[in-house]
């Protein structure tokens, strides 16, 4: 289980609980300085909708429902984000396809329909 995901899969090391990984990116950044490393990364999350436009019409999902929930992410996988976890815009693409992939109504489509070119996930 990733520490970055949602839905059951541990939103709470990123919110910094007692016990927990601290977030690594709080240490070191200021709110400001984090807002515009998020605004400069906005494209990952155009790049991530675009990368999975089949399946999303697929599994019959608002673009304005989806983008909400990967900017959540993109601030949290920002506030999470490591050095020795490589290059930033990579890692920031890795946590919105696995946040897009973890959504549900995706993976209800990806379980109910054969797509060969997306993901298993079933």
């Amino acid at each position: 289980s990733s520490p970055y995901g949602r839905r059951g899969k541990g939103l709470l090391p990123l919110l910094g609980t007692t016990g927990r990984k601290e977030s690594i990116m709080k240490d070191i950044y200021s709110v400001a300085e984090r807002n515009r490393i998020v605004e400069e990364q906005l494209c990952c999350i155009d790049k991530v909708l675009h990368r999975y436009r089949n399946l999303l019409q697929a599994a019959r999902l608002e673009h304005d429902d989806l983008y909400q929930d990967l900017a959540i992410r993109l601030i949290l996988a920002v506030d999470s984000y490591h050095p020795e976890a490589g290059p930033l815009r990579p890692y920031l693409c890795d946590q919105l396809r696995e946040e897009l992939l973890a959504h549900r109504e995706i993976r209800r489509a990806l379980c109910e329909q054969t797509l060969t070119w997306a993901p298993s996930v079933c």
